[in-house]
């Protein structure tokens, strides 16, 4: 049995998460209590917490700054098509790794399916440039 800190009950083990941090290997919050803070953590946090997480995602897959990615979205625009989606994908070159632009995910979806070959797309372009003709 164990005491909660936060709400004062005594509780069996199994009432808290297992952690290694303490003696006895288990939190020192009942996992009642540890889901009400950790809700309520989230709740204040929200958008500071989720930016941190892309910006840190970004910086490890692409190497790019909050500043630089932040400059690459803020027209919110994608670059082919010209909608302004939701979520804006990083486009880049998956032989150098370089970024090239801001894509829906709809057209960074299309470059990938096309390997980023120019002259598969081009081919594409005057497939349909002879189908209307038909």
């Amino acid at each position: 049995m164990k005491k909660c800190t936060s709400c004062g009950e005594t509780k069996p083990y199994e009432g808290f998460y297992r952690s290694s941090t303490y003696k006895d290997g288990y939190g020192y919050r009942c996992k009642v209590c540890d889901n009400k803070a950790r809700h309520k953590y989230e709740q204040n946090h929200k958008g500071r917490l989720s930016k941190q997480r892309k910006y840190n995602q970004v910086k490890h897959m692409y190497g790019l700054s909050p500043e630089e990615f932040d400059k690459l979205m803020q027209h919110g625009v994608c670059e082919i098509c010209g909608k302004k989606p939701q979520h804006l994908c990083v486009d880049h070159d998956h032989s150098t790794g370089s970024v090239r632009g801001a894509l829906c995910q709809e057209c960074n979806k299309a470059l990938g399916l096309f390997k980023d070959d120019i002259t598969l797309l081009l081919k594409a372009k005057e497939y349909l440039k002879n189908a209307e003709i038909h």
